[in-house]
């Protein structure tokens, strides 16, 4: 069985001379340098989408915001952001209500309503002339599209 003391490890092995030396507050600053950089690398990757997905940007305007971000990361995506910042609000606001409105639409159209209050009582109505349900059914379930 091998057994190495401590002494051993200190002097042998270049890793427990790293874990040793290196404190909690170190560990906590290199987590936190990370989590920086990783929110940086989001802000600079919503901010390049966001120059593609502009409709209001010419091609040439937005060229030159991606030069710009590019060439001066730190300084163009904070220019960009209080330049365009709105304007980014704006458009994941008109994007969310768009995947919003196409999801209400696959819902509909897999349920198979039309969601029309019009359309739902003709079909109320067709069910009681077929005498599917009755004349309560029908005024209990028009009183409840009706609100």
């Amino acid at each position: 069985m091998l057994h190495l003391s401590l002494a051993a490890l200190r002097a042998g092995f270049g890793l427990w001379r790293f874990v040793v030396n290196y404190p909690l507050w170190n560990a906590f600053l290199t987590m936190l340098y990370f989590f920086v950089l990783v929110l940086w690398f989001i802000l600079l990757f919503r901010v390049i989408m966001d120059i593609f997905r502009s409709h209001d940007m010419s091609g040439w305007g937005k060229a030159g915001w991606l030069i710009f971000v590019i060439i001066l990361p730190f300084l163009g995506v904070f220019v960009y952001i209080i330049a365009r910042g709105r304007k980014m609000a704006e458009n994941d606001a008109r994007d969310a209500a768009a995947a919003q409105d196409a999801f209400t639409r696959e819902v509909q159209k897999a349920a198979g309503s039309s969601g029309s209050a019009a359309d739902e009582l003709a079909k109320l109505a067709d069910l009681q002339a077929k005498g599917v349900i009755s004349e309560s059914e029908f005024a209990a379930q028009k009183a409840k599209l009706l609100g």
